[in-house]
Protein backbone atom coordinates (compact mmCIF):
# COMPACT_ATOMS: atom_id res chain seq x y z
CA UNK A 1 0.00 0.00 0.00
CA UNK A 2 2.87 2.38 0.90
CA UNK A 3 4.50 1.60 -2.48
CA UNK A 4 1.20 2.38 -4.23
CA UNK A 5 0.93 5.73 -2.41
CA UNK A 6 4.53 6.55 -3.25
CA UNK A 7 3.94 5.73 -6.95
CA UNK A 8 0.82 7.93 -7.07
CA UNK A 9 2.68 10.82 -5.44
CA UNK A 10 5.50 10.63 -7.99
CA UNK A 11 3.01 10.45 -10.86
CA UNK A 12 1.13 13.48 -9.52
CA UNK A 13 4.38 15.41 -9.23
CA UNK A 14 5.29 14.64 -12.86
CA UNK A 15 1.85 15.80 -14.01
CA UNK A 16 2.19 19.04 -12.07
CA UNK A 17 5.61 19.72 -13.59
CA UNK A 18 4.31 19.12 -17.12
CA UNK A 19 1.30 21.39 -16.47
CA UNK A 20 3.56 24.10 -15.08
CA UNK A 21 5.84 23.95 -18.11
CA UNK A 22 2.87 24.10 -20.44
CA UNK A 23 1.49 27.07 -18.56
CA UNK A 24 4.84 28.87 -18.72
CA UNK A 25 5.09 28.18 -22.43
CA UNK A 26 1.65 29.61 -23.21
CA UNK A 27 2.03 32.46 -20.75
CA UNK A 28 5.28 33.53 -22.37
CA UNK A 29 3.49 34.20 -25.71
CA UNK A 30 2.42 37.83 -25.58
CA UNK A 31 0.84 37.90 -29.05
CA UNK A 32 -2.74 39.01 -29.59
CA UNK A 33 -5.47 36.56 -30.51
CA UNK A 34 -9.01 36.57 -31.87
CA UNK A 35 -11.70 34.78 -29.94
CA UNK A 36 -15.41 34.22 -30.48
CA UNK A 37 -17.58 34.70 -27.39
CA UNK A 38 -20.91 33.06 -26.62
CA UNK A 39 -22.78 35.65 -28.70
CA UNK A 40 -20.67 34.66 -31.80
CA UNK A 41 -19.01 38.10 -31.78
CA UNK A 42 -15.33 38.12 -32.70
CA UNK A 43 -13.15 39.87 -30.11
CA UNK A 44 -9.50 40.87 -30.02
CA UNK A 45 -7.58 39.65 -26.98
CA UNK A 46 -4.67 42.04 -26.69
CA UNK A 47 -1.19 41.26 -25.34
CA UNK A 48 -2.06 42.96 -22.03
CA UNK A 49 -5.05 40.65 -21.56
CA UNK A 50 -7.70 43.25 -22.46
CA UNK A 51 -10.58 42.25 -24.67
CA UNK A 52 -11.48 44.69 -27.43
CA UNK A 53 -14.09 45.99 -27.92
CA UNK A 54 -15.84 45.84 -24.57
CA UNK A 55 -18.10 48.87 -25.00
CA UNK A 56 -19.72 50.90 -27.77
CA UNK A 57 -17.67 52.60 -30.49
CA UNK A 58 -18.32 56.16 -31.67
CA UNK A 59 -18.12 56.76 -35.43
CA UNK A 60 -17.82 60.47 -36.20
CA UNK A 61 -19.34 61.62 -39.49
CA UNK A 62 -18.10 65.19 -40.12
CA UNK A 63 -21.05 65.82 -42.43
CA UNK A 64 -24.79 66.30 -42.14
CA UNK A 65 -27.18 63.47 -41.32
CA UNK A 66 -28.93 62.00 -44.33
CA UNK A 67 -26.06 62.52 -46.77
CA UNK A 68 -24.33 59.77 -48.69
CA UNK A 69 -21.55 59.24 -46.16
CA UNK A 70 -23.95 59.22 -43.22
CA UNK A 71 -26.35 56.73 -44.80
CA UNK A 72 -23.56 54.41 -45.99
CA UNK A 73 -21.83 54.41 -42.61
CA UNK A 74 -25.05 53.62 -40.76
CA UNK A 75 -25.32 50.52 -42.93
CA UNK A 76 -21.74 49.59 -42.03
CA UNK A 77 -22.42 50.27 -38.33
CA UNK A 78 -25.38 47.88 -38.35
CA UNK A 79 -23.32 45.16 -40.02
CA UNK A 80 -20.36 45.71 -37.68
CA UNK A 81 -22.54 45.16 -34.63
CA UNK A 82 -23.21 41.60 -35.82
CA UNK A 83 -19.48 40.95 -35.99
CA UNK A 84 -17.92 42.73 -33.00
CA UNK A 85 -20.84 42.45 -30.59
CA UNK A 86 -20.81 46.12 -29.59
CA UNK A 87 -22.88 49.03 -30.93
CA UNK A 88 -21.25 51.44 -33.38
CA UNK A 89 -22.93 54.78 -32.74
CA UNK A 90 -22.86 57.40 -35.50
CA UNK A 91 -22.19 60.95 -34.32
CA UNK A 92 -22.82 63.62 -36.97
CA UNK A 93 -20.38 66.42 -36.20
CA UNK A 94 -20.80 68.74 -39.16
CA UNK A 95 -19.24 72.17 -39.50
CA UNK A 96 -16.46 74.01 -41.35
CA UNK A 97 -16.61 71.70 -44.36
CA UNK A 98 -15.88 68.68 -42.19
CA UNK A 99 -13.05 70.27 -40.21
CA UNK A 100 -14.98 70.23 -36.92
CA UNK A 101 -15.31 66.45 -36.93
CA UNK A 102 -11.80 65.89 -38.26
CA UNK A 103 -10.40 68.04 -35.44
CA UNK A 104 -12.34 66.05 -32.84
CA UNK A 105 -10.99 62.76 -34.21
CA UNK A 106 -7.44 64.08 -34.13
CA UNK A 107 -7.85 64.89 -30.43
CA UNK A 108 -9.55 61.61 -29.48
CA UNK A 109 -7.89 58.97 -27.33
CA UNK A 110 -6.31 56.28 -29.57
CA UNK A 111 -8.05 53.36 -27.86
CA UNK A 112 -10.25 52.20 -30.72
CA UNK A 113 -13.47 53.64 -29.32
CA UNK A 114 -13.52 56.75 -31.55
CA UNK A 115 -13.40 56.45 -35.33
CA UNK A 116 -14.15 58.84 -38.19
CA UNK A 117 -15.43 58.39 -41.75
CA UNK A 118 -14.70 61.00 -44.40
CA UNK A 119 -14.15 61.39 -48.13
CA UNK A 120 -10.86 62.31 -49.75
CA UNK A 121 -10.35 64.53 -51.63
CA UNK A 122 -13.25 66.64 -50.30
CA UNK A 123 -12.04 67.07 -46.71
CA UNK A 124 -8.31 67.28 -47.62
CA UNK A 125 -9.24 70.03 -50.08
CA UNK A 126 -11.14 71.85 -47.34
CA UNK A 127 -8.10 71.58 -45.05
CA UNK A 128 -5.85 73.08 -47.72
CA UNK A 129 -8.24 75.93 -48.39
CA UNK A 130 -9.27 76.71 -44.80
CA UNK A 131 -5.97 76.09 -42.95
CA UNK A 132 -7.60 74.83 -39.71
CA UNK A 133 -4.29 74.40 -37.89
CA UNK A 134 -4.04 70.62 -38.05
CA UNK A 135 -3.17 67.92 -40.56
CA UNK A 136 -5.60 65.05 -41.07
CA UNK A 137 -2.78 62.97 -42.50
CA UNK A 138 -1.89 62.29 -38.86
CA UNK A 139 -5.04 60.16 -38.54
CA UNK A 140 -4.65 56.37 -38.70
CA UNK A 141 -6.33 55.12 -41.91
CA UNK A 142 -8.15 51.81 -41.37
CA UNK A 143 -10.25 50.92 -44.41
CA UNK A 144 -11.01 52.26 -47.88
CA UNK A 145 -14.56 51.00 -48.10
CA UNK A 146 -16.10 52.57 -51.20
CA UNK A 147 -15.91 55.26 -53.84
CA UNK A 148 -18.05 57.11 -56.33
CA UNK A 149 -17.06 58.43 -59.74
CA UNK A 150 -17.92 61.66 -61.54
CA UNK A 151 -19.37 61.16 -64.99
CA UNK A 152 -19.46 63.45 -68.03
CA UNK A 153 -23.09 63.40 -69.16
CA UNK A 154 -24.67 64.55 -72.41
CA UNK A 155 -28.23 65.10 -73.56
CA UNK A 156 -29.50 62.33 -75.80
CA UNK A 157 -30.45 64.79 -78.57
CA UNK A 158 -26.82 65.80 -79.08
CA UNK A 159 -24.82 64.06 -81.85
CA UNK A 160 -21.77 63.55 -79.62
CA UNK A 161 -21.04 60.10 -78.22
CA UNK A 162 -17.33 60.14 -77.39
CA UNK A 163 -15.00 62.43 -75.48
CA UNK A 164 -13.02 63.40 -78.62
CA UNK A 165 -16.29 64.43 -80.29
CA UNK A 166 -17.24 66.56 -77.27
CA UNK A 167 -13.76 68.12 -77.23
CA UNK A 168 -14.07 69.07 -80.88
CA UNK A 169 -17.53 70.59 -80.34
CA UNK A 170 -16.14 72.91 -77.62
CA UNK A 171 -13.03 73.76 -79.64
CA UNK A 172 -15.14 74.70 -82.66
CA UNK A 173 -17.53 76.79 -80.57
CA UNK A 174 -20.56 74.59 -81.23
CA UNK A 175 -20.74 74.08 -77.47
CA UNK A 176 -19.73 76.70 -74.90
CA UNK A 177 -21.47 75.82 -71.61
CA UNK A 178 -21.22 73.04 -69.02
CA UNK A 179 -23.24 72.23 -65.92
CA UNK A 180 -21.78 71.43 -62.48
CA UNK A 181 -22.89 71.39 -58.85
CA UNK A 182 -20.98 74.45 -57.68
CA UNK A 183 -17.65 76.21 -57.89
CA UNK A 184 -15.08 74.10 -56.06
CA UNK A 185 -17.18 70.92 -56.11
CA UNK A 186 -15.44 67.74 -57.24
CA UNK A 187 -17.31 67.66 -60.54
CA UNK A 188 -16.52 71.33 -61.24
CA UNK A 189 -12.86 70.71 -60.37
CA UNK A 190 -12.94 67.75 -62.75
CA UNK A 191 -14.16 69.99 -65.55
CA UNK A 192 -11.35 72.47 -64.83
CA UNK A 193 -8.82 69.67 -64.92
CA UNK A 194 -10.14 68.53 -68.31
CA UNK A 195 -9.86 72.10 -69.53
CA UNK A 196 -6.23 72.24 -68.46
CA UNK A 197 -5.15 68.71 -69.36
CA UNK A 198 -7.22 67.95 -72.46
CA UNK A 199 -8.28 71.36 -73.77
CA UNK A 200 -12.00 71.18 -72.95
CA UNK A 201 -12.61 74.76 -74.08
CA UNK A 202 -15.89 75.64 -72.35
CA UNK A 203 -16.62 79.31 -71.68
CA UNK A 204 -19.30 79.23 -68.99
CA UNK A 205 -20.25 77.02 -66.04
CA UNK A 206 -23.88 76.89 -64.92
CA UNK A 207 -24.00 75.71 -61.30
CA UNK A 208 -26.81 73.88 -59.51
CA UNK A 209 -27.63 73.02 -55.89
CA UNK A 210 -26.73 69.38 -55.95
CA UNK A 211 -26.38 66.64 -58.51
CA UNK A 212 -30.12 65.95 -58.55
CA UNK A 213 -30.82 69.45 -59.82
CA UNK A 214 -28.04 69.14 -62.38
CA UNK A 215 -29.44 65.89 -63.77
CA UNK A 216 -32.89 67.48 -63.99
CA UNK A 217 -31.39 70.48 -65.82
CA UNK A 218 -29.80 68.17 -68.38
CA UNK A 219 -33.09 66.37 -68.92
CA UNK A 220 -34.82 69.74 -69.42
CA UNK A 221 -32.19 70.79 -71.95
CA UNK A 222 -30.82 73.73 -69.95
CA UNK A 223 -27.19 72.66 -70.48
CA UNK A 224 -25.71 70.36 -73.13
CA UNK A 225 -23.01 68.69 -71.04
CA UNK A 226 -22.87 68.20 -67.29
CA UNK A 227 -20.74 66.54 -64.63
CA UNK A 228 -22.33 64.54 -61.80
CA UNK A 229 -21.61 61.54 -59.56
CA UNK A 230 -22.64 58.20 -61.02
CA UNK A 231 -24.75 57.49 -57.94
CA UNK A 232 -27.01 60.39 -58.95
CA UNK A 233 -27.18 59.66 -62.65
CA UNK A 234 -26.89 55.89 -63.15
CA UNK A 235 -30.65 55.37 -63.41
CA UNK A 236 -30.94 57.98 -66.17
CA UNK A 237 -27.93 56.49 -67.96
CA UNK A 238 -29.32 52.93 -67.87
CA UNK A 239 -32.75 54.18 -68.95
CA UNK A 240 -31.02 55.97 -71.88
CA UNK A 241 -32.36 59.34 -70.78
CA UNK A 242 -28.79 60.66 -70.66
CA UNK A 243 -25.58 59.60 -72.39
CA UNK A 244 -22.51 58.74 -70.34
CA UNK A 245 -19.60 60.13 -72.35
CA UNK A 246 -16.83 59.28 -69.90
CA UNK A 247 -16.11 58.64 -66.23
CA UNK A 248 -13.50 60.85 -64.62
CA UNK A 249 -11.46 58.02 -63.14
CA UNK A 250 -8.16 56.27 -63.79
CA UNK A 251 -9.89 52.95 -64.50
CA UNK A 252 -13.35 52.03 -65.74
CA UNK A 253 -16.17 52.21 -63.22
CA UNK A 254 -17.67 48.78 -62.29
CA UNK A 255 -21.27 49.95 -62.63
CA UNK A 256 -20.54 51.32 -66.14
CA UNK A 257 -18.02 48.88 -67.60
CA UNK A 258 -18.63 49.97 -71.20
CA UNK A 259 -18.08 53.68 -70.54
CA UNK A 260 -14.51 54.91 -71.18
CA UNK A 261 -12.40 56.19 -68.29
CA UNK A 262 -10.28 59.31 -68.69
CA UNK A 263 -7.10 57.70 -67.40
CA UNK A 264 -7.44 54.22 -68.87
CA UNK A 265 -8.85 55.11 -72.29
CA UNK A 266 -7.54 58.62 -72.93
CA UNK A 267 -4.26 58.43 -70.98
CA UNK A 268 -5.12 61.45 -68.87
CA UNK A 269 -3.51 62.62 -65.64
CA UNK A 270 -4.09 60.93 -62.25
CA UNK A 271 -7.64 62.17 -61.98
CA UNK A 272 -8.62 59.88 -59.10
CA UNK A 273 -6.59 62.00 -56.70
CA UNK A 274 -8.67 65.06 -57.56
CA UNK A 275 -12.16 64.03 -58.61
CA UNK A 276 -12.99 60.52 -57.39
CA UNK A 277 -14.98 60.58 -54.14
CA UNK A 278 -13.12 58.08 -51.98
CA UNK A 279 -14.68 56.88 -48.73
CA UNK A 280 -12.42 55.87 -45.85
CA UNK A 281 -12.64 55.10 -42.13
CA UNK A 282 -9.79 56.15 -39.84
CA UNK A 283 -8.84 56.35 -36.19
CA UNK A 284 -6.99 58.92 -34.09
CA UNK A 285 -3.22 59.37 -34.36
CA UNK A 286 -1.34 56.62 -32.55
CA UNK A 287 -4.02 53.95 -32.86
CA UNK A 288 -2.27 50.63 -32.03
CA UNK A 289 -1.55 48.40 -35.01
CA UNK A 290 -3.43 45.42 -33.54
CA UNK A 291 -6.64 47.45 -33.10
CA UNK A 292 -6.25 48.98 -36.56
CA UNK A 293 -5.83 45.55 -38.16
CA UNK A 294 -8.73 44.08 -36.15
CA UNK A 295 -11.05 46.91 -37.24
CA UNK A 296 -9.88 46.65 -40.84
CA UNK A 297 -10.77 42.94 -40.95
CA UNK A 298 -14.07 43.54 -39.14
CA UNK A 299 -15.06 46.25 -41.62
CA UNK A 300 -14.13 44.04 -44.55
CA UNK A 301 -16.35 41.31 -43.12
CA UNK A 302 -19.16 43.81 -42.49
CA UNK A 303 -19.00 44.86 -46.14
CA UNK A 304 -19.91 41.27 -47.07
CA UNK A 305 -23.13 41.43 -45.04
CA UNK A 306 -26.00 40.39 -47.31
CA UNK A 307 -28.27 43.26 -46.21
CA UNK A 308 -25.54 45.83 -46.81
CA UNK A 309 -24.73 44.36 -50.23
CA UNK A 310 -28.40 44.43 -51.23
CA UNK A 311 -28.67 48.07 -50.14
CA UNK A 312 -25.49 49.04 -52.03
CA UNK A 313 -26.65 47.31 -55.21
CA UNK A 314 -30.02 49.02 -55.00
CA UNK A 315 -28.29 52.40 -54.72
CA UNK A 316 -25.66 51.71 -57.39
CA UNK A 317 -22.77 51.98 -54.93
CA UNK A 318 -19.66 49.87 -55.52
CA UNK A 319 -18.03 48.37 -52.41
CA UNK A 320 -14.26 48.12 -52.15
CA UNK A 321 -13.23 47.03 -48.65
CA UNK A 322 -9.54 47.73 -49.23
CA UNK A 323 -7.15 47.81 -46.29
CA UNK A 324 -5.31 50.43 -44.29
CA UNK A 325 -2.47 50.91 -46.78
CA UNK A 326 -4.91 51.69 -49.59
CA UNK A 327 -6.83 54.06 -47.31
CA UNK A 328 -3.58 55.83 -46.46
CA UNK A 329 -2.66 56.10 -50.14
CA UNK A 330 -5.92 57.79 -51.22
CA UNK A 331 -5.66 60.19 -48.28
CA UNK A 332 -2.11 61.20 -49.19
CA UNK A 333 -2.91 61.38 -52.91
CA UNK A 334 -5.63 63.94 -52.21
CA UNK A 335 -3.00 66.39 -51.03
CA UNK A 336 -1.46 66.36 -54.51
CA UNK A 337 -4.32 68.50 -55.85
CA UNK A 338 -2.17 71.68 -55.96
CA UNK A 339 0.17 69.88 -58.37
CA UNK A 340 -2.70 69.74 -60.86
CA UNK A 341 -4.76 72.82 -60.05
CA UNK A 342 -3.42 75.82 -58.07
CA UNK A 343 -5.33 76.37 -54.85
CA UNK A 344 -5.79 80.06 -55.71
CA UNK A 345 -7.96 79.01 -58.63
CA UNK A 346 -10.11 76.86 -56.36
CA UNK A 347 -10.69 79.82 -54.05
CA UNK A 348 -12.21 81.83 -56.87
CA UNK A 349 -15.97 82.19 -56.56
Amino acid sequence: MKKMHKWMAVSLAIILVIATLAGCSSGGDKSNSLTRDNSTAIKLTRANGETYPNRQIELIIPLAAGGGTDVFCRQIANALYKIIGQPVVVNNMEGSSGMKGIGAALQAKPDGYTLIAFNPPSQPLAQMLLNPGFDMRNLTPINYYAYDAVCMLARTDLPYNTFPEVLEAYKSGKLTTIGATGVGSLDEIGARLLKKDAGLNYQKTVTYNGSGELVSALLRGEVPIGFAPTGSSLTQIKDKELKAIMVLTNKRFPALPDVPAYGQDYKGVNIDAVVQQNRIIAGPPGLPDDIRDYLDKAIQQALKDKDLIAWAEKNNLPILGKGSQDAKAVLNDAFKIPELIPLDQLKQK
